[in-house]
């Protein structure tokens, strides 16, 4: 086991570590790591018997750009990425079926970068046609002053206790990673807040991305909470326990403010193992009042809402890539009879309105 000696900066738009033995160097630190305190940062640690874990904080260098070719930095914007580059990241699992499928590597060897978040994993598949990894080498793991490992999961929220009952919550779930969740959920949100709602969002399943957080921030949200804020870089992997108190912990987290309604968005889709996991079970029911299906063809969106529906969470509306053919529409609304709204539909005030007051209606009937 070996360490580099450096001295770490104050938290600033690319923090500066020095290293006695050659000039300053420009290390960008990412999202994924955005809760670990730079003060905390110690020496990188190396040697053949480490082996990391999931959430661990590492410096690696970027020996050559593919995807992604960007990175979202703690202090709340996106850089643009080179060969040479020094970047603070936290290893983690990504199960992406349109992209790669990656998992936390058995050592400190080379490896890559799976996503703009900042997450460090070792690809073991990837689809056809897709750009090839961005391909990185760990420098060694961050430390702290005490030698102990730095992991994100040290520095997670710690839920209190709710100001009092949840107010409603719907769920926009996709139903593949092309299906347009994050535009459906985003456009909801601004609908929401035109509707002069209070608005919280959780991002249950996902992995590290701080342009999806800030996209809904900019939509209005008054609090967005992911789980990289409770600690994990990636839900791909989380067995149903740890994705219960995942969703439980940020939803207890949002009670604490005053909110009229919260929006939960499962980033993963639902044909994935953390998606496809978490609507199974009797919290998740429980605690979604509704749910608006993105998806990119009316298949996809008629076997989303049945899932949905088999698992007790009822179906308020559809939405997705799929609005952008009219026979798709008119195949999903015959199959199901749910309204198909569009992007801009779920935008508008009088629209959210109508989805929110569906929605609460639920909610008062299920307290009585």
């Amino acid at each position: 086991m070996t360490r580099t000696r450096l001295v770490w900066s104050a938290p600033s738009p690319h923090a500066q570590p020095s290293d006695p033995s050659g000039p300053p160097r420009h290390v960008r630190i990412a999202d994924s790591v955005r809760r670990v305190d730079t003060a905390a940062f110690g020496s990188p640690v190396n040697g053949p018997g480490l082996v990391p874990r999931s959430g661990d904080v590492v410096l690696a260098r970027v020996d050559h750009v593919g995807e992604p070719d960007r990175l979202d930095l703690a202090t709340g914007r996106t850089c643009a990425l080179f060969e040479g580059d020094e970047i603070v990241v936290a290893y983690g699992d990504d199960l992406s079926p349109e992209r790669f499928e990656a998992y936390v590597p058995p050592n400190l060897g080379p490896c890559h970068l799976v996503a703009t978040g900042g997450v460090a994993s070792l690809v073991a598949t990837a689809c056809e046609g897709s750009l090839s990894p961005t391909r990185i080498t760990p420098l060694g793991l961050l430390a702290a002053s005490d030698g102990a490992l730095l992991n994100v999961s040290g520095f997670a929220l710690r839920p209190g206790t709710p100001a009092g009952p949840l107010p409603p919550v719907i769920a926009c779930v996709g139903t593949a990673s092309n299906a347009g969740a994050m535009q459906a959920t985003s456009r909801l949100v601004r609908g929401l807040v035109r509707a002069r709602c209070r608005v919280g969002v959780a991002r249950v399943t996902a992995v590290a991305s701080g342009s999806e957080r800030w996209l809904l921030q900019d939509a209005g949200a008054e609090v967005v909470v992911d789980p990289t804020d409770l600690g994990h870089v990636s839900t791909a992997t989380l067995d149903q326990v740890a994705l219960v108190e995942l969703m439980t912990g940020i939803l207890t987290h949002l009670g604490q403010h005053l909110l009229d309604v919260i929006v939960v968005e499962l980033a993963s889709p639902l044909c994935e193992a953390d998606s496809g996991t978490l609507i199974r079970t009797a919290p998740f029911a429980d605690l979604v009042d509704g749910a608006i299906i993105a998806a990119p063809d009316a298949a996809g969106a008629v076997a989303g809402a049945r899932m949905l529906d088999r698992a007790g969470v009822p179906v308020i509306a559809l939405s997705g890539m799929l609005m952008r053919s009219p026979l798709a529409v008119r195949v999903a609304f015959s199959a199901s009879g749910l309204a198909c709204l569009r992007f801009e539909e779920l935008a508008q005030p009088r629209r959210a309105e109508t989805l929110f007051m569906d929605v609460a209606a639920r909610c008062a009937e299920g307290t009585e």
